[in-house]
């Protein structure tokens, strides 16, 4: 805690108060220890419950590989296990050992992060959410510095808007998948409008860009069409936005018309986690 509020107090932010930032991170603390009251309070009896339960304890199972083989822990770490290690190790998880719905199991990545935090932890969830909120705080910064320049109202009223945004500061308190994303998310958004060099630029996208691919790939997955979008209209039809919609109307019809496979597997994966979330 002492290191972070050092760390934070030493950025300079435009625009922004020296304690804007520290004030910031203890919001998103509250946010998360609410977090823990809703999962352990309201949802459970008096014990953590659902989601953060579980991602709790399959990284505590990860993490005590480690104490047996270092080697086959870095082997889970870089997605090189196979079942038979799968089954010796972590054969009582539900979210690694769930399949792979999508082409990549994103839940396996929050249990990589969270057990290497239980080597400083050993279990304490306050520091997995003190971590967890000190890094998507550093991806709001980000968001912050990318907008704050041409805005038309105050810019301290912008940082709290964007920090007090109620879903935002509720899940971005926890010690799951949400926090991740959003730095992820910002760091791809200062990368493409914010004035940087290009040194600068190329680690954001890259980092970022992994980051979602990691945790909750769709996001990126709807990114993109939003880039390309404002691509081709600013740089290729010289802002016709109605020539844009037009052109990618027409390329994704023609696209389903012509690949009716791969149409058929996007229906079935859609009705599929449709049918599932009816399920629960």
């Amino acid at each position: 805690l002492l290191l972070g509020s050092w760390f934070l107090w030493k950025r300079t932010t435009d625009g922004l108060l020296k304690y804007d930032l520290l004030l910031a991170w203890a919001i998103k603390l509250a946010a998360g220890g609410l977090f823990l009251v809703v999962y352990s309070q309201y949802y459970g009896s008096g014990t953590l419950t659902a989601d953060p339960k579980a991602f709790m304890h399959e990284s505590a199972l990860l993490n005590q590989v480690a104490h047996e083989s270092v080697t086959d822990y870095l082997r889970f770490l870089t997605g090189m296990e196979t079942q038979s290690m799968i089954d010796h190790y972590l054969s009582a998880t539900t979210h690694w050992s769930g399949g792979d719905l999508t082409l990549i199991n994103d839940s396996k990545n929050v249990i990589r992060v969270n057990s290497l935090l239980y080597f400083l932890s050993n279990g304490n969830i306050y520091l997995h959410i003190l971590v967890f909120a000190f890094l998507s705080l550093l991806g709001f910064r980000e968001l912050y510095l990318t907008f704050s320049t041409v805005i038309s109202f105050p810019k301290r009223r912008f940082w709290y808007a964007m920090i007090l945004f109620p879903s935002l500061v509720f899940w971005t308190g926890s010690m799951i998948k949400e926090p991740l994303m959003i730095l992820g998310l910002c760091l791809v958004i200062r990368a493409w409008f914010g004035e940087l060099t290009i040194g600068s630029r190329v680690w954001r996208w890259a980092l970022g860009i992994v980051l979602l691919i990691a945790f909750k790939p769709y996001v990126l997955l709807c990114l993109l069409p939003a880039i390309l979008l404002y691509v081709l209209t600013v740089k290729v039809f010289k802002k016709r936005i109605w020539l844009t919609f037009t052109v990618l109307f027409v390329v994704v019809i023609g696209a389903l018309a012509l690949f009716p496979v791969q149409r058929e597997k996007g229906v079935f994966y859609l009705t599929r986690k449709q049918f599932d979330f009816i399920n629960i």
